[in-house]
């Protein structure tokens, strides 16, 4: 969208156009979003662990969805594509988006997990709407489960350890999996659903074909999604040592909040 901001932006450096440019057949395209997705999820899932665990965040705290109000890149009308999300919807801590929750101890990295929420993969439009379907069928509220469950974890830890951070990662992934899985099942028998009421409706037949065939790529779009989920390479992307060591001195080289 038009309104939306550009992180990238925000912090002094240039627009985004690195590799999340994918132009590559359907497959390739499917997997490695889904890949990105999942390395987004889990990497946010990490920062919102060690904002509980140093006191940025109260584990009391409600936590809620909203949408998306940031993102990397920009999509072309004439070129067919669109900025697709790779976070399933921005996390809020009560009133706050979770990255304004350390606009006062903590914006350096406030602003890297602003970066993550706004992360997005230049898409044909049909990536797009096969997302914006498995989210409203469920993705979304998986993300929000393994969130709660993230900081759920931080009261079996007392201190913030790499072995911490990815515990508790894993443990909220597998819900958010698990919940994903079914979203993706719901969102198959719908995109289902759409061509059997294409075959008995009245439409030209052209106009009946062309339909046929966005509901067709989206089916296989979302199969090539469940696939990559089961392997998780994001996850394992996410939780690289060096990555979460590096997470970790971030934030307990910081002052703990009161």
């Amino acid at each position: 969208m038009a309104t939306r901001k550009d992180p990238w932006k925000q912090i002094g450096r240039p627009a985004y156009s690195g590799v999340h440019l994918m132009p590559m057949e359907l497959e390739k395209r499917a997997a490695i979003h889904e890949q990105n997705r999942q390395r987004v999820v889990a990497k946010i899932l990490a920062d919102l662990f060690c904002m509980v665990k140093c006191g940025h965040i109260l584990p009391h705290e409600p936590i809620s969805l909203g949408g998306a109000e940031a993102q990397s890149l920009r999509g072309s009308r004439t070129k067919g594509t669109e900025a697709a999300h790779c976070a399933p919807r921005q996390l809020y801590v009560g009133a706050w988006k979770m990255q304004f929750k350390l606009d006062v101890s903590f914006p350096e990295r406030g602003l890297a997990i602003a970066a993550l929420f706004g992360e997005t993969d230049l898409l044909p439009v049909n990536f797009n709407k096969a997302d914006s379907r498995i989210e409203d069928a469920g993705m979304a509220e998986a993300f929000l489960e393994a969130a709660k469950t993230v900081v759920f974890e931080t009261a079996f830890y007392d201190s913030l350890t790499e072995r911490a951070v990815v515990m508790a990662v894993r443990k909220s992934f597998y819900v958010y999996r698990q919940h994903t899985v079914n979203a993706l099942n719901e969102a198959l028998r719908q995109l289902r659903q759409r061509v059997r009421e294409l075959d008995r409706s009245r439409i030209k037949h052209s106009m009946r074909e062309k339909e046929e065939r966005k509901w067709r790529e989206q089916f296989e779009i979302t199969k090539i999604y469940g696939r990559t989920l089961d392997d998780a390479p994001g996850l394992d992307e996410a939780l690289e040592i060096k990555v979460i060591r590096g997470l970790v001195r971030i934030y307990v080289d910081k002052p703990q909040q009161a």
